[in-house]
This record gives C-alpha cells, structure tokens and sequence, in this order.
C-alpha cells in the first residue's frame, strides 16, 4: 500500500511542476511561456522589417533592408537556440 502512495505523490508532483493542474504560473509551464514569447519577439521583428522593406519607400525601407542583410538570420537561430 505504501509503494501506490508514494507513486501517487510522485505523480502529483509531476502533474503539478508541468502545470497541468490550471496554475499556469507553475513549473513547465512557465518555461513553455517564456520560450513562446522568445520565439514571438524574434518573429515580430522579422515581420516587421519585412513589412517596411515591401511597403515603404522611404528611409525606412532601405533601413530594413539594411538591417535584414547584417541580421543574416542570427536574431531567429539564437532565438531558436535559446534556454528560457
């Protein structure tokens, strides 16, 4: 009987360091967040200068296009390499 109840204690702990209990602030989950928000501010920059480099003729454009061609895909490989 003990060996079930220590397997049931483990098991909760698990369940709740992976965040699945509905406390999203808790364990795995935390990390989940901060690796999507990693990956969302890298994409964001990305969308944006392409963004500026189709739809703007000014400045801003070449600025894009500048900054597109030193990035060389760096900000999106550390953002994919990244620990949370």
């Amino acid at each position: 009987m003990t060996d079930i109840f220590e397997r049931l204690k483990e098991a909760q702990t698990l369940y709740e360091s992976a965040g699945v209990n509905g406390e999203y602030g808790s364990g795995l989950m935390i990390d989940a967040q901060a690796r999507i928000a990693q990956l969302e501010a890298a994409l964001a920059w990305y969308g944006e200068q392409v963004y500026l480099y189709a739809n703007d003729t000014t400045e801003k454009a070449d600025e894009a296009d500048v900054a597109l061609d030193q990035d060389g895909g760096k900000r999106a490989r550390a953002a994919l390499k990244a620990k949370p």
